[in-house]
């Protein structure tokens, strides 16, 4: 009776301990997985490594991350270090570095490169294709085309001016006689300024005697940032008509004048302003991050405006070209021995850059936008395509640039306009 007690007893101390092994196991792989390892048990190395930790030999764990990117056109093929990678697959990789190749017939091919780490242990991305283009000679006899923004122009056709939205496919006739656009989609008639409204269809003008005697000071401004801008002159026209002097540049969202930033109205009764005392400015560039200002500085890093004690952000650039914030990126531009490029920074993560080498062409009239995720770089004599954290930049097209749209360009080339389209035939099928 009793021997069969006591072997009762250890059958039962046996099973707890094989119960309390499990789920010490259990839990040790837990919380080395959420630490980004896995178990990968390689027993020829097992056996024969002598020294150091089993996590630095790597032979019982290992370092891992995840890859997780959805391409919008599901048929997609695509490559992860020339492997097959399955579209919007979560697949864990281990550390190290990786380039997703993506190849699609009929859409432009790209080819990002990244690296999994302890600092980064992932990648996530969201890519929507761009169709191959179209290129073909515009069967319209037009000029001067003005944006007036929300994908729609207005053009001069010998003595009229039509106005065109959406593809630049049809047009209406809004105007016998022409005027001159002074930018903005604003044009000067006389010492009146006409603005078309797309939504009523109609002509509004403004006149005023202050406008007239800004006119007669400046017989050819230009409409700057939503204001009228005299540049000889260095004055500025508010929209209530109000003369400002001393003005060295305007930009989105703010006017530079000799020490000062005007960040609000300067309409309003009293407007924001920043002191720029004490900040050597390299150029007239400013730059709104995340409720700061700053501006580039020699050293190519960026120095914040107004703050105290001032912040900077090291970009580890040069020379510093253009920068903008454009859908939650910071991008710029930079020349390093003659060669420029460009470069795309995460915002949480600014150590995070994708250096992209541009083609050798003139840096004018820079503009760049965020189209379903993607990015497009207009010159004056070019425009260019980039996905995001792509390795490569794609020439789109080869002239000069009149009007960029959604899935258009309309350029000029060889005397001859053209037009190329980027539409993608296979959407809602």
């Amino acid at each position: 009776m009793l021997p069969s007690y006591f072997e009762e007893i250890r059958k039962k101390r046996n099973a707890a301990r094989l119960f309390w092994a499990i789920v010490f196991l259990f839990a040790a792989t837990l919380y080395f997985f959420f630490q980004g390892y896995y178990p990968a048990i390689h027993l020829q190395r097992f056996f024969s490594a002598s020294g150091g930790s089993l996590m630095e030999s790597g032979s019982l764990i290992r370092s891992f991350g995840i890859v997780n990117i959805n391409i919008k056109t599901p048929t997609t093929n695509s490559l992860l270090n020339w492997s097959v990678y399955t579209n919007g697959d979560k697949k864990m990789v281990d550390y190290g570095n990786y380039t997703i190749a993506i190849d699609k017939p009929g859409y432009v091919s790209g080819e990002m490169s990244f690296t999994i780490d302890k600092e980064t242990p992932y990648y996530i991305d969201d890519i929507t294709l761009l169709p191959d283009g179209t290129y073909a000679p515009l069967d319209k006899d037009i000029s001067n085309i003005a944006a007036l923004g929300n994908e729609s122009w207005l053009a001069q056709s010998g003595t009229t001016t039509w106005f065109y939205g959406g593809g630049f496919e049809t047009g209406s006739l809004v105007l016998t006689g022409t005027v001159d656009h002074i930018g903005e989609g604003r044009f000067l008639s006389g010492t009146s300024i006409m603005e078309y409204n797309t939504k009523e269809g109609i002509w509004k003008t403004k006149t005023s005697s202050a406008l007239t005697r800004y006119l007669q000071a400046c017989p050819s401004p230009k409409y700057q940032n939503g204001y009228l801008r005299c540049e000889s002159k260095n004055t500025l026209l508010t929209e209530k008509w109000k003369t400002l002097t001393g003005i060295l540049s305007t930009g989105d969202g703010y006017i530079e004048k000799s020490g000062s930033l005007i960040l609000d109205n300067p309409d309003d009764l009293s407007p924001k302003i920043l002191s720029l005392s004490g900040i050597t400015l390299i150029d007239h560039e400013f730059i709104h991050i995340e409720w700061i200002w700053y501006t580039p500085t020699e050293s190519g890093s960026l120095i914040s405006i107004g703050e105290t004690p001032a912040k900077e952000i090291d970009t580890g650039l040069s020379h510093i070209e253009y920068i903008t914030w454009e859908n939650g990126f910071l991008i710029s531009i930079w020349k390093y021995n003659w060669k420029a490029y460009l470069t795309l920074w995460d915002p949480h993560f600014l150590e995070t850059v994708k250096k992209i080498p541009l083609p050798d062409r003139p840096l004018r009239d820079i503009r760049i936008s965020s189209i379903g995720g993607n990015f497009f770089l207009k010159t004056a004599d070019s425009l260019l395509f980039f996905y995001k954290w792509s390795d490569h930049i794609e020439w789109l097209v080869d002239g000069e640039i009149l009007a960029v749209g959604k899935d258009f360009a309309l350029y000029k080339k060889d005397d001859k306009i053209w037009k190329g389209s980027w539409i993608d035939d296979s959407a809602g099928k």
